[in-house]
Order: structure tokens, then C-alpha cells, then sequence
């Protein structure tokens, strides 16, 4: 969220949150972890019946399901995919050299 403030002025940058939790689990699990966090970002529920391995290969092919992963996209491209936690810093770097 601090990456998020530091840029929410900046028309170029737009921080969104996808979970891949089950439909089911959206009341439980998903709305009480935004709030426990304070996210105020989008946060979407990726909605598909498919199987989580089909998924995650339409997403990354070299994708091996590390949650959290993140990806940088700039006009419908993707620049970067990175599977794994990323601090604050590593975060903010890798933002600042994609604006």
C-alpha cells in the first residue's frame, strides 16, 4: 500500500490485486484479508471454473505458482513477471523503472 500512495498521483500507474481463492471463499477468506490489511486498492477474484494449472500457464507459462507473484503490464504488454515476495523497496524500484 505504501508503493501504491507514493504513486496514486501519477496517471501512468494503477496498482491492482487479483485472488486466486476459490468463489467460495470470498466472504471468509478474501474480504476479511483486504480489510485485516487495509488494502484499498482494487482487489478482483479471478472467477473461473478451469483448472488452477490451466490458469496459471494462460497467466505465465514459466509460472510455477508462488503466491505472491506480481506482474508490471504497460499498455496491455507484460514487461515483467515476478513469482515470489518482493519487499516494499524491491517493489518501488522495480515500479520507478517502469514508469
Amino acid at each position: 500500500m505504501d508503493v501504491n500512495k507514493i504513486h496514486s498521483d501519477n496517471p501512468k500507474f494503477k496498482m491492482i490485486m487479483i485472488s486466486l481463492d476459490f468463489k467460495g471463499l470470498l466472504n471468509t477468506r478474501v474480504k476479511r484479508f483486504v480489510q485485516k490489511h487495509n488494502i484499498t486498492v482494487d482487489v478482483f477474484l479471478l472467477d473461473d471454473e478451469r483448472p488452477i494449472m490451466e490458469l496459471i500457464l494462460e497467466l505465465e507459462p514459466d509460472w510455477i505458482g508462488a503466491i505472491p507473484s506480481t506482474a508490471f503490464y504497460k499498455n496491455g504488454k507484460k514487461l515483467l513477471f515476478h513469482q515470489g515476495f518482493l519487499n516494499q523497496y524491491e517493489l518501488e524500484d522495480l515500479t520507478d523503472d517502469f514508469l
